[in-house]
């Protein structure tokens, strides 16, 4: 029988204060990179590797290249229905279905092999599948650009979320190398300015990483997350 691709196989984010924001310069997308990008926009693997999501710390490319993983194109991505908050165990980020809401990341490239180190990255997520939209030259994430006409091209792609297991009971103010690391790989993708300033708000209220309380690692018991699921919660 053949082999299921790693990413099913597999199932399913630090020293600077924060600066103030400079000003966001976007590179038009390459076309070859939106055509790489697009390229069976129904499935999330093909011969040319996979699309992975990136909302986080791995939001810019060169965060990836820096631990070895280079995409072979990069372009910003709108996955609707979904929302950013900070209620990974230890104060990192996770996105869940919630709504009439949106996240915007990256939508990168990457080979199977890849993928498998990221996934050795990602403690405490699981892998899951999701549509997001993307554009090609000129895309700057105005409402406008939203509109039902002419909201790009859907295509599919892996994201990793939090697990039951790692997910805190409430939110919490990030920690600030993360903040930082999220907010900057934002302003070097090119996402929409109201977006970066969500994530400048993040790092303005961020704290530092040796004063996180223990808030940040209330995950509940596995007796609670089974009484959550009886309870259809």
């Amino acid at each position: 029988p053949v082999a299921a691709p790693a990413w099913q196989r597999l199932g399913a984010p630090r020293r600077m204060r924060c600066r103030r924001a400079r000003p966001v310069t976007r590179a038009v997308t390459d076309a070859e990179s939106f055509r790489k990008i697009t390229s069976h926009p129904e499935s999330v693997s093909g011969s040319d590797g996979l699309r992975y999501f990136g909302y986080g710390a791995n939001v810019g490319a060169s965060a990836l290249k820096a631990r070895g993983v280079l995409p072979s194109a990069s372009v910003v991505g709108r996955a609707d229905g979904w929302r950013l908050s900070f209620i990974h165990k230890g104060g990192y980020a996770t996105i869940d279905r919630v709504g009439e809401t949106t996240t915007w990341g990256s939508v990168h490239r990457i080979s199977e092999t890849e993928l498998a180190v990221v996934r050795g990255w990602e403690t405490g997520y699981e892998m899951v599948e999701l549509d997001v939209y993307v554009r090609g030259d000129g895309y700057d994430g105005t409402e406008s650009s939203n509109s039902e006409t002419n909201q790009g091209t859907k295509v599919r792609c892996v994201a990793f979320v939090t697990k039951p297991s790692a997910r805190l009971t409430k939110p919490v103010a990030p920690f600030d190398v993360y903040a930082e690391k999220v907010w900057s790989g934002g302003v070097e993708a090119g996402l929409p300015d109201a977006h970066l300033e969500f994530l400048r708000a993040a790092v303005d209220t961020s704290i530092p990483r040796e004063k996180r309380g223990p808030e940040y690692w209330d995950v509940p018991t596995i007796w609670q997350r089974m009484g959550r699921v009886f309870r259809g919660e």
